[in-house]
């Protein structure tokens, strides 16, 4: 039986703070799996960010993943997505 899952995720990160976040979307194979997830990051001035995303899901597997970020003055935010 196909599952699906959501996952909402609110980040936030304090002013010259610094964090790496390794968001992942994995599956077990044939399992149809549908995955929807919202990342949010709140980032204060002069924080640093590096977000990577990792999808694994197997080819009968699927998933919608938004990503949304404030970023204050002098922060940095890095993202990138493998698949």
């Amino acid at each position: 039986a196909a599952v699906t899952s959501a996952a909402h995720v609110i980040v936030i990160v304090g002013e010259g703070a610094s964090v790496t976040l390794i968001e992942t979307h994995e599956s077990a194979p044939g399992s149809g799996h549908f995955a929807q997830t919202l990342v949010e990051f709140d980032v204060a001035e002069g924080a640093r960010v590096k977000h990577i995303r990792i999808n694994a899901l197997d080819a009968a597997s699927s998933s919608v993943s938004t990503l949304g970020a404030d970023i204050g003055p002098a922060a940095n935010f890095e993202t990138l997505s493998l698949t």
